[in-house]
């Protein structure tokens, strides 16, 4: 039931919007969404869902993200920002 379920991890990651977040669907079980540092203009955070633990931050472009998202097999992202992309 509803009622026996609890929260084991909390991520804040409500300042993005959702065309700036994208999860494998594949086994590995990887998010990835912009890094929230106020001075990471452009870096994306990779994280497994699995570990609950941050794998790695891309320094994918110097402008703000403006789209991204894994390829179907999880082991690509694909980038852009407002002024190019990757």
């Amino acid at each position: 039931p509803v009622q026996t379920l609890m929260v084991l991890f909390y991520m804040d990651i409500l300042h993005i919007s959702s065309s700036l977040l994208s999860i494998t669907s594949s086994d590995n079980c990887y998010l990835v969404y912009p890094s929230n540092a106020s001075s990471a203009l452009g870096e994306v955070l990779i994280f497994d869902a699995i570990k609950l633990q941050a794998v790695n931050i891309v320094q994918a472009h110097k402008s703000p993200l403006s789209c991204l998202s894994f390829n179907f097999e999880g082991t690509k992202v694909a980038t852009s920002s407002d002024k190019a992309s990757s």
